[in-house]
């Protein structure tokens, strides 16, 4: 609802209003991560991860179910971007303090994260946290809606098995179309892969002829979350 028009009833002094525009900033999603990957490709780890503003208000509402409906839950979300994984630990802390950060933490485990290439193995740094959006190639005649302005932050860590070193990284990405900015990094520290990213939106909706600059949003977006890291097994 946020930057649409809305009827503040006030009796005589009831007027037609505009409906504010959170900054990116106060409706933010922050996920933190650090993993280990096990040299026949398994990946486990500990995930945090930092909601505020309305964005928060499907995890909010989650809350209030019973651990079962909670779990379920999680795992379809891990499903996206997981084949084989098993969740345990789910904790979620400020869920109904509106003035804080709802806080969820779990751990994971993921078979086959890994995929063997003959001597090599394919990772990628972008581990979870779907942001891709959908898009077509039919023209576009109405308004754009971006749903809401927002700020998501990543950052993953993956040790790796020792008698492994990197090959090769993805490119960083570095995009801003002014209503929305993505960028990202992969790069090797202390033998691991560190990845982080930021997705900024800060506009709700778009004329039609922007429907061009959504797509090639759409699809970096697309690109870089599907983008692996390429490992190599010393002989």
């Amino acid at each position: 609802m946020q930057g649409s028009d809305a009827l503040l009833v006030d009796g005589s002094d009831s007027q037609a209003i505009r409906l504010p525009i959170l900054k990116p900033e106060q409706n933010h999603i922050q996920r933190k991560a650090s993993f280990q990957l096990a040299a026949d490709g398994t990946l486990s780890g500990t995930v945090t991860q930092e909601e505020g503003g309305d964005i928060a208000r499907t995890l909010r509402a989650l809350s209030l179910n019973d651990e079962k409906t909670q779990q379920q839950a999680l795992d379809r979300s891990l499903a996206r971007d997981l084949r084989a994984f098993h969740v345990e630990g789910m904790k979620m802390a400020n869920t109904a303090a509106l003035d804080r950060n709802l806080e969820l933490q779990y751990t994971v485990k993921a078979e086959h994260f890994a995929e063997p290439v003959g001597n090599l193995f394919a990772i990628r740094p972008r581990v979870l946290g779907t942001e891709a959006m959908k898009v077509d190639e039919k023209p576009r005649i109405l308004p754009i809606d971006l749903g809401q302005t927002r700020l998501i932050d990543d950052d993953f860590t993956i040790a790796l098995p020792a008698g492994f070193s990197v090959d090769e990284l993805p490119p960083p990405v570095h995009l801003d179309l002014g209503f929305a900015s993505y960028t990202s990094e992969s790069k090797v520290v202390d033998h691991a892969i560190h990845y982080s990213r930021t997705y900024t939106v800060r506009e709700v909706s778009l004329p039609a002829e922007r429907y061009a600059d959504v797509q090639k949003l759409a699809r970096t977006i697309e690109a870089d979350e599907q983008s692996s890291a390429v490992l190599k097994r010393a002989n």
